[in-house]
Protein backbone atom coordinates (compact mmCIF):
# COMPACT_ATOMS: atom_id res chain seq x y z
CA UNK A 1 0.00 0.00 0.00
CA UNK A 2 1.30 3.32 -1.11
CA UNK A 3 2.28 5.86 2.07
CA UNK A 4 -0.52 8.14 1.27
CA UNK A 5 -3.08 5.58 1.43
CA UNK A 6 -1.53 3.81 4.54
CA UNK A 7 -1.60 7.68 6.02
CA UNK A 8 -5.70 8.07 4.82
CA UNK A 9 -6.39 5.03 6.52
CA UNK A 10 -4.86 5.86 9.75
CA UNK A 11 -6.44 8.94 9.90
CA UNK A 12 -10.09 7.48 8.63
CA UNK A 13 -9.70 4.95 11.66
CA UNK A 14 -8.07 7.30 14.13
CA UNK A 15 -10.85 10.39 13.53
CA UNK A 16 -14.03 7.50 13.36
CA UNK A 17 -12.89 5.70 16.86
CA UNK A 18 -12.71 9.77 18.48
CA UNK A 19 -16.11 10.76 17.18
CA UNK A 20 -17.96 7.48 17.27
CA UNK A 21 -16.66 7.04 20.98
CA UNK A 22 -17.93 10.81 21.51
CA UNK A 23 -15.31 12.46 21.94
CA UNK A 24 -16.87 15.46 20.05
CA UNK A 25 -20.28 16.24 21.67
CA UNK A 26 -23.22 16.65 19.46
CA UNK A 27 -22.86 20.01 17.20
CA UNK A 28 -19.30 20.38 17.44
CA UNK A 29 -17.29 21.76 14.78
CA UNK A 30 -14.36 20.08 13.60
CA UNK A 31 -11.72 22.12 12.93
CA UNK A 32 -9.66 20.09 10.17
CA UNK A 33 -6.56 22.04 10.75
CA UNK A 34 -6.48 20.82 13.99
CA UNK A 35 -7.30 17.45 13.40
CA UNK A 36 -4.39 17.52 10.79
CA UNK A 37 -1.68 18.46 13.61
CA UNK A 38 -2.69 16.43 15.88
CA UNK A 39 -2.29 13.47 13.74
CA UNK A 40 1.24 14.99 12.06
CA UNK A 41 -0.32 14.71 8.66
CA UNK A 42 -1.78 17.62 5.97
CA UNK A 43 -5.07 18.41 5.59
CA UNK A 44 -6.11 16.63 2.19
CA UNK A 45 -6.22 12.98 4.51
CA UNK A 46 -8.24 14.79 7.19
CA UNK A 47 -11.08 16.10 4.94
CA UNK A 48 -10.85 12.70 2.82
CA UNK A 49 -12.04 11.14 6.32
CA UNK A 50 -14.28 13.25 6.88
CA UNK A 51 -15.95 12.84 3.54
CA UNK A 52 -16.20 8.94 4.01
CA UNK A 53 -17.83 9.60 7.78
CA UNK A 54 -20.21 11.96 6.02
CA UNK A 55 -20.99 9.08 3.98
CA UNK A 56 -21.73 6.64 7.31
CA UNK A 57 -24.06 9.38 8.95
CA UNK A 58 -21.67 10.02 11.78
CA UNK A 59 -20.71 13.75 10.90
CA UNK A 60 -22.58 16.33 8.47
CA UNK A 61 -21.20 18.50 5.83
CA UNK A 62 -21.92 22.65 6.10
CA UNK A 63 -23.45 23.49 3.16
CA UNK A 64 -20.67 26.48 3.00
CA UNK A 65 -17.86 24.20 3.93
CA UNK A 66 -16.72 22.44 7.03
CA UNK A 67 -17.47 19.76 9.02
CA UNK A 68 -19.33 18.88 11.99
CA UNK A 69 -21.05 16.52 14.62
CA UNK A 70 -25.02 15.99 14.38
CA UNK A 71 -27.01 17.26 16.67
CA UNK A 72 -29.36 14.99 18.31
CA UNK A 73 -32.67 16.19 19.78
CA UNK A 74 -34.51 14.40 22.22
CA UNK A 75 -36.82 13.05 19.46
CA UNK A 76 -33.38 12.38 17.49
CA UNK A 77 -32.08 9.85 20.33
CA UNK A 78 -35.37 7.96 20.97
CA UNK A 79 -35.68 7.51 16.86
CA UNK A 80 -32.47 5.99 17.14
CA UNK A 81 -33.28 3.73 20.08
CA UNK A 82 -36.97 2.77 18.10
CA UNK A 83 -35.60 2.09 15.11
CA UNK A 84 -32.62 -0.12 16.50
CA UNK A 85 -35.25 -1.87 18.47
CA UNK A 86 -37.52 -2.21 15.56
CA UNK A 87 -34.67 -3.59 12.92
CA UNK A 88 -33.78 -6.37 15.69
CA UNK A 89 -36.98 -7.37 15.97
CA UNK A 90 -37.36 -7.86 12.40
CA UNK A 91 -33.87 -9.77 12.09
CA UNK A 92 -35.28 -11.66 15.36
CA UNK A 93 -38.61 -12.54 12.94
CA UNK A 94 -36.60 -13.85 9.77
CA UNK A 95 -33.31 -15.55 11.35
CA UNK A 96 -32.29 -18.79 9.57
CA UNK A 97 -31.80 -20.32 12.90
CA UNK A 98 -32.08 -19.92 16.52
CA UNK A 99 -29.32 -20.25 18.07
CA UNK A 100 -26.44 -17.11 17.01
CA UNK A 101 -22.39 -17.21 15.97
CA UNK A 102 -21.02 -16.90 19.31
CA UNK A 103 -21.39 -17.74 22.65
CA UNK A 104 -21.78 -14.04 24.65
CA UNK A 105 -21.87 -16.06 28.26
CA UNK A 106 -17.84 -15.84 28.61
CA UNK A 107 -18.06 -12.14 27.61
CA UNK A 108 -21.05 -11.00 29.92
CA UNK A 109 -20.06 -13.08 33.09
CA UNK A 110 -16.46 -11.22 32.59
CA UNK A 111 -18.03 -7.92 32.92
CA UNK A 112 -17.20 -5.55 35.79
CA UNK A 113 -20.58 -3.83 36.25
CA UNK A 114 -18.19 -0.27 36.61
CA UNK A 115 -16.62 -0.23 32.93
CA UNK A 116 -18.88 1.44 31.15
CA UNK A 117 -17.05 0.98 27.89
CA UNK A 118 -16.19 -2.68 28.16
CA UNK A 119 -20.35 -2.77 28.83
CA UNK A 120 -20.83 -0.69 25.51
CA UNK A 121 -18.63 -2.90 23.47
CA UNK A 122 -20.29 -5.76 25.10
CA UNK A 123 -23.73 -4.34 23.53
CA UNK A 124 -22.56 -3.85 20.78
CA UNK A 125 -21.41 -7.61 20.14
CA UNK A 126 -24.34 -9.04 21.28
CA UNK A 127 -26.83 -7.11 19.18
CA UNK A 128 -24.56 -7.38 15.92
CA UNK A 129 -24.50 -11.30 16.50
CA UNK A 130 -28.49 -11.01 16.78
CA UNK A 131 -29.06 -9.50 13.67
CA UNK A 132 -26.43 -11.07 12.25
CA UNK A 133 -28.50 -14.31 12.45
CA UNK A 134 -30.99 -12.83 9.99
CA UNK A 135 -31.33 -14.01 6.49
CA UNK A 136 -31.83 -10.95 5.30
CA UNK A 137 -28.02 -9.49 5.82
CA UNK A 138 -29.31 -6.15 6.01
CA UNK A 139 -30.30 -6.66 9.10
CA UNK A 140 -26.95 -6.44 10.56
CA UNK A 141 -25.81 -4.03 8.25
CA UNK A 142 -28.35 -2.03 9.59
CA UNK A 143 -27.63 -2.62 13.52
CA UNK A 144 -23.87 -2.25 13.18
CA UNK A 145 -24.53 1.24 11.52
CA UNK A 146 -27.24 2.36 14.03
CA UNK A 147 -24.77 0.83 16.87
CA UNK A 148 -22.06 3.22 15.45
CA UNK A 149 -24.33 6.14 16.05
CA UNK A 150 -25.45 5.13 19.16
CA UNK A 151 -22.46 3.89 21.13
CA UNK A 152 -21.48 7.58 22.59
CA UNK A 153 -24.44 7.24 24.23
CA UNK A 154 -24.44 3.74 25.57
CA UNK A 155 -21.08 5.45 27.15
CA UNK A 156 -23.06 8.05 29.41
CA UNK A 157 -26.06 5.22 30.18
CA UNK A 158 -24.94 4.96 33.83
CA UNK A 159 -27.96 6.75 34.57
CA UNK A 160 -29.49 3.15 34.03
CA UNK A 161 -29.26 0.70 37.03
CA UNK A 162 -27.64 -3.35 36.16
CA UNK A 163 -26.77 -2.67 32.55
CA UNK A 164 -24.21 -5.96 33.04
CA UNK A 165 -28.16 -8.17 34.34
CA UNK A 166 -29.65 -6.68 31.40
CA UNK A 167 -27.69 -7.76 28.83
CA UNK A 168 -27.08 -11.31 30.32
CA UNK A 169 -31.08 -11.29 30.28
CA UNK A 170 -31.19 -11.12 26.64
CA UNK A 171 -28.18 -13.33 26.11
CA UNK A 172 -30.54 -16.06 28.61
CA UNK A 173 -33.43 -15.71 26.34
CA UNK A 174 -31.77 -15.84 23.32
CA UNK A 175 -29.80 -18.60 23.90
CA UNK A 176 -33.07 -20.30 24.73
CA UNK A 177 -34.51 -19.60 21.35
CA UNK A 178 -37.78 -18.05 22.34
CA UNK A 179 -38.53 -15.81 19.28
CA UNK A 180 -41.35 -14.02 21.76
CA UNK A 181 -39.13 -13.92 24.62
CA UNK A 182 -36.08 -12.23 22.94
CA UNK A 183 -38.40 -9.77 21.60
CA UNK A 184 -39.77 -8.80 25.09
CA UNK A 185 -36.45 -8.65 26.00
CA UNK A 186 -35.32 -6.06 23.70
CA UNK A 187 -38.11 -4.04 24.21
CA UNK A 188 -37.52 -3.80 27.88
CA UNK A 189 -34.17 -3.01 27.04
CA UNK A 190 -35.49 -0.07 24.82
CA UNK A 191 -38.32 1.02 27.20
CA UNK A 192 -35.41 1.47 29.58
CA UNK A 193 -33.68 3.78 27.47
CA UNK A 194 -36.60 5.72 26.32
CA UNK A 195 -37.42 6.71 29.80
CA UNK A 196 -34.21 7.95 30.50
CA UNK A 197 -33.72 10.01 26.87
CA UNK A 198 -33.57 13.69 28.74
CA UNK A 199 -30.89 12.68 30.87
CA UNK A 200 -29.22 10.74 28.39
CA UNK A 201 -29.17 13.82 26.25
CA UNK A 202 -27.84 16.15 28.95
CA UNK A 203 -25.23 13.45 29.29
CA UNK A 204 -24.10 14.15 26.05
CA UNK A 205 -23.33 17.46 26.13
CA UNK A 206 -20.62 17.07 28.38
CA UNK A 207 -16.88 15.39 27.11
CA UNK A 208 -16.03 12.34 28.09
Amino acid sequence: MAPEAVTSERVYAGLRRAVVGGRYPPGTTLNAQAIAEEFGTSIAPVRDAMHRLVGEGLIEAHHGGGFQIPTLSEDGLRDLYVWHGQVLRLAIKHRSSPSISIDMSTILDALDPTNTNAIADATTELFFRLAEGSRNAQHALTIERVGDRLYATRLRETVIKDRVEELRAVWTVTASGRESAVRDAIWAYHRRRLRRVPALIKELSRPL
